[in-house]
């Protein structure tokens, strides 16, 4: 049963710096190199999703919300940023989710590099189709966890400022799921079950957190929205061995 030592939240400024500070980390530690494949999947990737998403997809949502009637012109301005906001979640959710699973091997290759280049021991279960599939597992919960919180807080829209509310808080839960899945590899090798691994994340709530919205900054940014999934595994695996490690301990 794991045990967290430090009752603590971590850090979001640590989180969200960690992603960035992966990038001369890998330059230096030679990673460069188990990059090259990720970065094409993910180039593929994310130019199909956005395509879709607010190409294909947002235009026909949004002329589904334009009413000719003066009285119900309220619900389009009450639906329109929702619509984005949700949009955008599903963005997220779909290209962190498919583009972890898609490179996962390269991905875990990234994980353990960066333990071993941090020194101590490494668990290396060795890659395994029964390890992916827990992983899926654990995303799916989690993904139906926050999509159960944001419609739980999807009322809030009816209050003053309700939306301003609601955007917050919803790229909050947005930012834990992008993040908890590149923590999720250093867990899993130390096969810690999705109970344990939610306990961690849960504790380190703003650690995870800051990783998740760098992740989710970096994906919009030219280029290096490509690096997005890897620089996050190699960022998050940092801020495990400094801030998440030293904090818990396994036994029965």
């Amino acid at each position: 049963m794991i045990q967290i030592e430090k009752r603590r939240n971590g850090s979001f400024i640590k989180g969200f710096s960690s992603a960035f500070r992966a990038f001369p980390f890998i330059s230096q530690n030679r990673m460069i190199r188990y990059l090259v494949i990720p970065v094409f999947v993910n180039i593929a990737l994310l130019s199909a999703i956005i395509w879709f998403v607010f190409i294909k997809t947002y235009p026909v949502l949004r002329s589904l919300l334009i009413f000719d009637q003066w009285y119900l012109h309220w619900i389009e301005y009450l639906a329109a940023p929702v619509l984005i906001i949700l949009l955008l979640i599903a963005t997220f959710f779909t290209y962190s989710v498919t583009g972890t699973l898609l490179v996962s091997p390269f991905l875990d290759i990234i994980s353990i590099k960066t333990e071993k280049a941090l020194g101590g021991d490494v668990p290396d279960p060795g890659f395994s189709l029964k390890a992916i599939w827990r992983m899926l597992g654990g995303m799916v919960r989690l993904l139906i966890l926050v999509l159960i919180l944001n419609i739980i807080i999807l009322p809030v829209n009816l209050l003053p400022l309700g939306s301003l509310v609601y955007s917050a808080v919803s790229f909050f839960l947005t930012a834990f799921f992008c993040g908890f899945q590149f923590y999720d590899m250093p867990l899993e090798r130390r096969e810690l079950e999705f109970r344990e691994k939610l306990l961690v994340g849960r504790k380190f709530l703003l650690t995870v957190s800051g990783t998740g919205a760098a992740f989710m900054l970096m994906s919009f940014i030219p280029v290096i929205g490509f690096l997005g999934v890897v620089v996050s595994t190699c960022g998050a695996t940092l801020a495990f061995r400094e801030l998440i490690l030293p904090a818990i301990k396994t036994g029965n």
